[in-house]
């Protein structure tokens, strides 16, 4: 596939994604932010639909992102401010105070 077909693809699909939603997309598929890609992940999941209660009440532990998933209660300071934009970043690996990370010598 080449460039131009991949952003061609990447444009269709944001164009199908709620105005409210699209942001978190366009981040995600910028490859900059893991938290965007699981956000917009699990926002596509429940079809953008009172997502925040959606995504926290997932009912499908065996997914590959159900430990990462947004809004979960038990994350202090994880949620979505009112204009849909992510509050505080999900933790990621690359963080010090997180499990299997790793710091320098």
């Amino acid at each position: 596939m080449t460039d131009q077909e991949r952003r061609a693809k990447v444009e269709a699909r944001a164009a199908r994604i709620p105005p409210r939603f699209r942001g978190v997309y366009q981040r995600a598929m910028e490859g900059k932010s893991r938290a965007a890609a699981v956000r917009a992940k699990c926002q596509e999941c429940v079809g953008y639909e009172d997502v925040t209660e959606q995504v926290r009440g997932c009912t499908d532990p065996a997914c590959p992102l159900w430990p990462m998933r947004p809004y979960q209660a038990s994350s202090p300071g994880v949620g979505i401010g009112p204009d849909g934009e992510e509050v505080e970043p999900i933790e990621d690996e690359d963080r010090e105070d997180s499990p299997g990370a790793t710091t320098a010598p």
